[in-house]
């Protein structure tokens, strides 16, 4: 039984892992940093992209206004000010992208338009 005992308590944390991973992914561990780099056209152009995907749209970005990333616990999350076009009428948009660069992984977390 004790040996039982013991095998539990070493599963434990790859059972619980998965779970504490999934909850930590939103949260943050640092402030928001204004950034100015050419990854940040990238990631626009990703939650534009993505976002035609999901709403079957045809955006086009037209500039970043601005940007800024937080560190996470696992991976970098970005909030973008860009505007967009339909072909219509140019908005502005606050996008949210979370990154995982070692995994290659990038997910559209928000794209709301910034009223105005």
């Amino acid at each position: 039984m004790q040996q039982f005992h013991h095998f539990l308590v070493l599963l434990l944390p790859f059972i619980f892992l998965p779970l504490m991973i999934s909850v930590t992914e939103v949260s943050a561990v640092g402030e928001w940093t204004p950034i100015k780099n050419p990854h940040v056209i990238e990631m626009a152009k990703f939650a534009v992209g993505e976002y035609n995907k999901q709403r079957n749209a045809s955006l086009k970005l037209v500039t970043v206004v601005s940007g800024e990333t937080q560190e996470a616990f696992i991976g970098k999350r970005y909030r973008l000010i860009l505007k967009a076009t339909d072909g219509i009428a140019t908005r502005e948009y606050q996008a949210i992208v979370l990154e995982k660069e070692w995994f290659s992984f990038k997910k559209l977390v928000s794209f709301d338009p910034i009223q105005g």
